[in-house]
């Protein structure tokens, strides 16, 4: 390729002669420009749509992160773009749609899901502020009649005595609570063979430590 070797051998100069045309005929440089612009319209937009796919293929973190910053600013950009000419967006839109029928039917589906979430979220926080007394009552009621049931459950087990001093529980349920004897801190599960009744004193003065800590055996 004779000519590509000439320009490798006059490369500076043929830049230097380039610029100063530029220079000399700057005008007549731009009319031309825009006329080629005007006159080749689908092909630039084809070649910038091109490269601007390649670039976002092959910097897709540097593309996430701008979404991510630019998100409020892009809906308020399409706002005030529609705004300025409904009718003209409109029509833009429905011939999108009327090339694009697989993607508005994804669009639809999406949509409609994320529409059936929210709706899904309203009813159920409608219903709990309509009912939020009723509601509260009866998961008090369900705890407090849970709790009993294992206290007693836990004391016939037990004998009714404490693990940690041997002594006899109170009568009233409301001074017995209920301790894990491996603690949870220290991976002991939540399930019944690992619950003991014990005074409330006791159980303060153990707090998170193991029971061989203080001399107590299973």
């Amino acid at each position: 390729m004779p000519n590509h070797a000439y320009y490798v051998a006059h490369r500076d100069s043929l830049i230097l002669a380039q610029k100063k045309r530029y220079r000399d005929n700057r005008d007549a440089y731009i009319e031309n420009t825009k006329r080629w612009r005007e006159n080749n319209r689908e092909r630039l937009n084809a070649n910038l749509r091109a490269s601007g796919k390649k670039w976002r293929a092959k910097n897709k973190l540097k593309v996430r992160r701008y979404n991510e910053r630019s998100k409020d600013s892009k809906r308020l950009w399409k706002r005030m773009t529609y705004w300025k000419d409904p009718e003209s967006a409109r029509l833009k839109a429905r011939e999108w749609a009327s090339v694009n029928p697989e993607k508005v039917r994804e669009i639809r589906r999406r949509m409609f899901k994320n529409e059936d979430k929210r709706n899904r979220r309203i009813r159920r926080h409608r219903y709990y502020v309509k009912y939020r007394t009723e509601i509260r009552a009866h998961q008090k009621e369900t705890r407090g009649r849970k709790r009993s049931e294992l206290l007693e459950k836990l004391l016939r087990t037990h004998g009714g005595v404490c693990y940690l001093c041997g002594k006899d529980l109170p009568p009233d349920i409301k001074d017995i609570e209920v301790d894990h004897f491996v603690p949870t801190r220290l991976g002991g599960p939540s399930n019944i063979s690992n619950l003991r009744p014990t005074h409330r004193p006791c159980n303060r003065k153990k707090s998170g430590k193991h029971p061989r800590e203080l001399g107590v055996a299973a």
